[in-house]
């Protein structure tokens, strides 16, 4: 009778602790639906001022690339919330930290699958923490290293050839620089 307890107790704590940890698990990406009431909420004027020309943009060619920098995730949430509700589309939120992988390949098939979803929904694409891709690029020192800049390269590629609307958020200021190179429009939030 002893050794059933046990074992019922054990296998017990099993499927706990194994549901524990999905629960624990970071979601990738998920589908944000946009109301009107989020139109509404606070952004700066001299951000919508930068903004407006982004909307009339992304609804005559269908593509528009944003980098929002320099804030904090409330305010680059709001701001992202803002810009959907005004073209009327629903968001689809990437957390860019949980899609790159230590696995040679295995980021960009995450990032494949990522933005041809959001080419199948017509939805706004929005990349939280790009910080944790476009930090700063690496020295190749050994056969490590050399896999790290390809990565965010790839991001930028699949970026200007996306025919939607992306939105990447970023703190850092290396994302700045990255940026510059591959032609995204720069909006500062504080």
């Amino acid at each position: 009778m002893n050794k059933k307890c046990c074992l019922l107790f054990l296998s017990f704590a099993t499927c706990v602790y194994s549901s524990a940890q999905s629960a624990l698990k970071v979601v990738p990406e998920r589908q944000i639906k946009v109301v009107a009431a989020d139109s509404l909420l606070a952004v700066e004027p001299a951000v919508k001022k930068q903004l407006y020309p982004f909307i009339g943009r992304s609804k005559k060619v269908g593509a528009a690339h944003l980098l929002l920098t320099g804030s904090d995730k409330g305010i680059s949430d709001n701001t992202s919330r803002w810009l959907a509700a005004n073209m009327q589309k629903n968001i689809y939120r990437v957390n860019l930290s949980s899609v790159v992988s230590k696995y040679i390949g295995e980021t960009e098939k995450n990032l494949d699958a990522v933005f041809n979803k959001a080419a199948q929904m017509n939805v706004v694409l929005v990349f939280d923490e790009a910080d944790a891709l476009f930090g700063k690029r690496t020295d190749v020192k050994d056969a490590h290293d050399r896999y790290s800049n390809p990565e965010a390269a790839y991001l930028l590629r699949r970026i200007q050839s996306h025919t939607g609307t992306v939105i990447i958020t970023c703190i850092s200021n290396d994302c700045i620089t990255q940026a510059d190179k591959s032609g995204l429009i720069k909006i500062g939030l504080q």
